[in-house]
């Protein structure tokens, strides 16, 4: 028997809800319910930091969070930062000046 936790949450500047396992991470959520893959699994430990994700305004790294956790929390991932390159967030300006690499492992 799979418990199941349905929950809302911003994710994006979006209010959502999501019905989910109670042992699944928020990173498997992303990818495998709501179909965001630009949050990336790496090493599975929190060590990378290919799966970072801001929740409340702090970075997380989303293979280590419970998904039932993001209940009435903000997320944003990578998607959520938008894509003009005439309105870049200080992430992105950051990571162009930088030469940062696409997956943002450094």
């Amino acid at each position: 028997m799979s418990l199941k936790r349905e929950f809302d949450f911003l994710l994006n500047g979006i209010q959502t809800r999501a019905t989910v396992p109670v042992d699944m991470s928020v990173l498997a959520m992303l990818r495998d319910i709501i179909g965001l893959t630009g949050t990336k699994y790496a090493c599975g430990e929190g060590e990378c930091g290919a799966c970072t994700i801001i929740v409340d305004g702090a970075s997380i790294c989303s293979c280590l969070m419970f998904a039932v956790s993001a209940q009435a929390h903000a997320i944003t991932t990578v998607e959520g930062i938008g894509n003009d390159p005439e309105a870049m967030s200080p992430v992105q300006q950051a990571f162009a000046e930088c030469h940062g690499l696409q997956c943002g492992f450094c």
